[in-house]
């Protein structure tokens, strides 16, 4: 974390581009590695995202930390995974869901627009459409 914030305050060169695209990585691989939403794994992606939501309203990037949740929500939709998404809504800082236009100017997204995005829930995976049912064979249909 502390390269991550050293990298962010770098006063002699603009690294908060690299800085942000490293930490998306990593939290990722925390993630994609994590067996349940409560091993060591997923603990320590949780404190990595809610690092890089307070760094990208700071810098006031929310596209990356905006880009990444909608990423989350869909890996996460339905099965094992909702549990990850259950514990984010239960997180202080993250059930805030995405970063809006009231925390920086940069983001589009309106408060009540990001609040919705953690309450809904990831989407659900869609039910298979039902099978067609083959016509039945009428030898004498073009009879009449």
């Amino acid at each position: 974390m502390d390269t991550f914030w050293a990298m962010l305050q770098d006063e002699t060169q603009d690294r908060t581009e690299l800085a942000v695209l490293q930490m998306t990585h990593v939290i990722r691989t925390l993630f994609k590695q994590a067996i349940e939403a409560n091993d060591a794994m997923a603990d320590q992606g949780f404190v990595c995202l809610r690092e890089l939501r307070r760094a990208c309203v700071q810098e006031e990037e929310p596209g990356p930390y905006n880009e990444l949740m909608r990423g989350l929500r869909d890996e996460w939709a339905g099965g094992a995974r909702h549990a990850f998404w259950a514990r984010l809504d239960r997180d202080d800082d993250l059930r805030r869901g995405l970063i809006c236009a009231d925390e920086t100017d940069e983001s589009s997204v309106s408060a009540a627009d990001a609040m919705a995005f953690v309450q809904g829930g990831p989407p659900q995976p869609a039910e298979p459409a039902p099978a067609a049912t083959p016509a039945a064979d009428d030898e004498y249909g073009d009879l009449e």
